[in-house]
Order: C-alpha cells, then sequence, then structure tokens
C-alpha cells in the first residue's frame, strides 16, 4: 500500500526516481504509522496495492511491532489470504536467505492470536527497557519532553505485548516526574555539539551562566564530559593552562560556537 497524492494521480503526472525515493523515506520513517493515522496532514490520499509496495508494507509493520493476521490484512487490502500468505513467505525467505544481516530474526506464528509477530534477538525485554528508563527518569538531567522522546525510541526496540505493558507503567512515572531547570534550550543538544568538538579537538566558546548569575564568555580546550547528581558537567582547559582542568554545567552553557582551531587533549 504505496501512498500517493491524489491530486497528482488526477492529473496524470508521472512519478520519478527522485520523488519515489521521497515516498520511500516517509513509508520507511518511524512517523509512518503517525502520517497514516493522521492521513498526512489531513490531505487525501489513495493507495496503490500492487506486490512490492505490499510486501515492504507489512515488513514495516512487523518492525512496528504489529501482530500480522494474515486474514485481516486481506481484508485491508482487499487481498485474498493466499496473496498475504505470499508476501508473508517471501519475507520469510528474505529472513532466512540473509542471516549475516539479520541474524535470528523470524516470524513467529502466535496461535492465540492466529497472527505473525517478528521475533529477533535485538529486541530489548520490558524488564531491561524500564530498568533503561528507569535510570533516565531517576537522573532528572533532561526535560520532560526529552525523556518522553528518548523512551519514545527505546519502545520501538520491544515487542508488542510487552509494548502495552510497559505504556501504562512508565506513563506512571513520567507522570511524577519533577525536571530541574535548565538555561540551556535542550541539554541533549549541548551533549552532541560537546561530543563533536571533544572527538575533533577543537577549541570553543561557550557562553555560560555563573553561580552567582553572571553570563559570560569562555574559549576553552573540551576534553570530557561526566554526570554527577542531576548534572552533566564538561571538563576543559583554558588554552594554555592546563595545571588544573576546569568544570562547567552543561545546562548552563547556552551558545557553543566552534572553532577551527585544534588541540593536543591533555588527558
Amino acid at each position: 500500500m504505496f501512498i500517493i497524492e491524489e491530486s497528482k494521480i488526477k492529473t496524470g503526472q508521472s512519478i520519478y526516481p527522485n520523488e519515489f525515493m521521497f515516498y520511500l523515506d516517509i513509508l520507511l520513517s518511524p512517523l509512518f504509522g503517525k502520517l497514516l493515522m493522521k492521513g498526512v496532514s489531513e490531505r487525501k490520499v489513495i493507495f496503490i496495492n500492487d506486490k512490492k509496495h505490499r510486501t515492504l508494507e507489512i515488513f514495516y509493520r512487523f518492525f512496528r511491532g504489529e501482530d500480522i493476521s494474515p486474514a485481516k490484512l486481506a481484508i485491508q487490502y482487499g487481498v485474498s489470504t493466499k496473496t498475504i500468505t505470499r508476501n508473508l513467505n517471501e519475507i520469510k525467505e528474505f529472513l532466512a536467505e540473509n542471516r549475516e544481516l539479520v541474524g535470528h530474526t523470524d516470524l513467529e506464528y502466535i496461535s492465540a492470536v492466529k497472527a505473525y509477530r517478528l521475533k529477533f534477538d535485538e529486541f530489548l525485554s520490558d524488564k531491561e527497557l524500564f530498568a533503561i528508563a528507569k535510570i533516565i527518569i531517576g537522573t532528572r538531567a533532561f526535560s520532560e519532553n526529552d525523556i518522553s522522546l528518548i523512551i519514545a525510541k527505546l519502545k520501538n526496540f520491544v515487542t508488542a505485548s510487552d509494548k502495552k505493558r510497559l505504556d501504562e507503567i512508565i506513563r506512571k512515572e513520567l507522570y511524577q516526574y519533577s525536571e530541574i531547570k535548565h538555561d540551556c534550550n535542550s541539554v541533549l543538544d549541548n551533549l552532541w555539539q560537546l561530543v563533536s568538538a571533544i572527538y575533533e579537538r577543537k577549541e570553543i566558546t561557550i557562553s555560560y551562566w555563573k553561580k552567582e548569575r553572571t553570563l559570560s564568555d569562555k574559549r576553552i580546550q573540551p576534553v570530557s564530559l561526566m554526570f554527577s547528581e542531576y548534572y552533566f558537567y564538561l571538563i576543559a582547559f583554558y588554552p594554555g593552562q592546563y595545571d588544573e582542568p576546569r568544570y562547567f554545567r552543561v545546562d548552563r552553557i547556552t551558545n557553543i560556537i566552534e572553532h577551527r582551531k585544534r588541540f593536543t587533549s591533555k588527558i
């Protein structure tokens, strides 16, 4: 089932390769499920139902954690159950012939619901995800929005049955969450910029709120990051002053400018 704008079909316009890749990106993106649910921003769409696109979409739906019922899918696509079974067999053949790529990944039939489910070793168990989520929430280092996005992405790596159970557990954890006030817009964005500068060994200038609430710019050489008691800290040196490292709270950094000048790490 491949999404094409109805207006493009009516006007008889062709779909060029770059447009095909655009629609394929939509199909393979994490937003695909939301786009289907919301009708792609409420635009009218029609569905091209051919074998190649149908098999691709079914495969993606497995990765979203859906249990796939041949009978229900046959009704959705307007084809026979034999046709859907052939699509599933193609997916099984692909998994069997590409073990080096996909590992021990298989389609498992769940007789209780008369549906197939994707099973592979890389899925997190419910207890593993809950432990990770508990650690992330317990740090209180991120905004509630950032934590919700991280956990939502992590839930893509658990089975469909575990996901339903975890939704309610994690919802209760987030309901009681109290985030710490930060000066920066995003701790996550700051961390990634700093990691890049540390890896490239580039000098940076940061705009930093001191403890006494004065804002100043500091040119430094970043060398490492650490976490302690709710906060991430940047460890850095002032250029030419390597006797004592300096510590900066990452959430107090409101701007980062990366310079071309590189340095030799001192630790």
